[in-house]
């Protein structure tokens, strides 16, 4: 499908070019603004592109559209980047005395510089979220799909975030400076929000790893 060979693109773009140390070396202080750019650029390009092929998969009914929206939810780049998270971020979530919990995901963040494979992984997870929620919000499907679409994916969507919500924030802080200009993460959050209406009173899930 076109919107998920776009979307492996450029990650694979854009793993290379913050692995390689490309955009510091280019244009030194400036390398955040683009990466800001592009990653305002991604999500709200992506979905304008896809809008035919939206389409054309309602036209061809629900399961088809389900099928390709699952293979972008669960390809095995994404679910092997799920697992990694899951790994670093599970065993903290998983404690249940608060100090501990929070010592423990700042353990994990403050490595991040000396861990580039997760890093990359947290990179991939949140692209590959932002996309989906970012078709998810764009009015491209049907009140029905989504309503069977948010009962697969509503309790990883959850988990997802809260591995990840603390590593968001930092970004999101380190990024921008006027609050009402986060874009950051953005459709994953709304995506996340979504999920957290389909999960209701149950209990919230946590990682398993």
């Amino acid at each position: 499908m076109l919107f998920v060979f776009l979307a492996m693109q450029v990650q694979q773009v854009s793993n290379v070019a913050t692995s390689s140390g490309i955009w510091d070396s280019l244009l030194g202080p400036r390398s955040q603004t683009l990466t800001t750019w592009i990653y305002t650029i991604v999500t709200g390009v992506v979905p304008v592109l896809v809008y035919k092929q939206v389409v054309s998969m309602r036209g061809a009914g629900e399961l088809a559209a389900f099928e390709t929206f699952s293979r972008l939810w669960e390809d095995e780049d994404v679910r092997e980047s799920r697992r990694a998270i899951y790994r670093a971020f599970g065993p903290a979530l998983n404690k249940q005395d608060e100090i501990e919990r929070q010592a423990q995901i700042e353990k994990v963040l403050g490595n991040l510089p000396n861990d580039e494979a997760l890093r990359k992984h947290i990179d991939r997870l949140i692209y590959r979220c932002n996309l989906v929620g970012a078709l998810w919000n764009e009015g491209f499907l049907s009140p029905s799909f989504r309503d069977k679409f948010i009962g697969y994916i509503y309790k990883t969507v959850i988990i997802q975030w809260d591995c990840l919500r603390q590593f968001i924030e930092f970004e999101r802080a380190k990024r921008e400076k006027q609050p009402n200009t986060i874009t950051y993460a953005k459709p994953f959050e709304r995506l996340k929000k979504e999920a957290e209406k389909r999960l209701g009173n149950e209990l919230r899930p946590r990682p398993t790893f």
